[in-house]
């Protein structure tokens, strides 16, 4: 088809299934209503950026069809769903250019055929507090944090090395207790300092309790 461009779709395909295009020849179709992500206003060498793609499920299954697709950095930049059931709408918008690590080590657990449901999986109790409406504030401060102390290294396992143990890291799991203390009341999975010595004072009080 053609509209002024080569009418292609979010898969880049034309409306001939075997020929993919791309570039400023082409245009999204005007159903998917994304003029301001056209190729014309992208680097080509991003457009053609590689990347990993992670499905699970199929559009006929009961569990329903869900694509992340990772770029080359490992952030998410798309998720495509379809299923019957209901789903928490902002909560897949808010996986987009989240990085995979922060999604439980998504990847991994993905390659070791651990994630069977994307829709479960982002439903567990860890994915809480990623999609509470503060973490945003929790990242934008952990990051400044780690900006702060730079590590000239680019070797994954050096800077981890480094990390582990180290003045920001105790900073960064501060900010995250914090932050879990803070929205107690809206993330009641997550055991905090404050829960422990509630824990504490109630065992101290049963009449089971004994001071060996």
């Amino acid at each position: 088809m053609f509209d002024g461009q080569l009418i292609i779709d979010t898969e880049l395909r034309t409306n001939d299934p075997s020929i993919f295009a791309a570039g400023t020849i082409t245009k999204y179709c005007r159903r998917f209503y994304a003029e301001i992500w056209q190729h014309v206003h992208f680097n080509s060498t991003e457009i053609g950026e590689k990347g990993q793609v992670l499905v699970t499920g199929s559009c006929t299954s009961d569990i329903g069809y869900f694509r992340i697709r990772l770029n080359r950095f490992d952030l998410i930049e798309t998720v495509t769903c379809f299923t019957k059931q209901n789903i928490e709408v902002h909560h897949m918008i808010a996986l987009y250019g989240k990085h995979q690590s922060l999604l439980n080590e998504l990847k991994t657990r993905f390659e070791k055929s651990l994630i069977a449901d994307f829709y479960a999986y982002f439903r567990e109790p860890w994915a809480m507090a990623i999609f509470y409406d503060r973490f945003e504030c929790l990242r934008v401060e952990n990051r400044a944090t780690l900006l702060s102390k730079t590590i000239k290294d680019n070797d994954r396992q050096t800077i981890q090395s480094r990390f582990a143990g180290s003045v920001y890291q105790q900073e960064i799991e501060e900010n995250l207790l914090d932050f879990l203390q803070f929205a107690e009341e809206d993330l009641p999975v997550y055991c905090t300092p404050g829960k422990l010595r509630e824990l504490y004072l109630d065992i101290e009080d049963s009449p089971l309790y004994t001071n060996l």
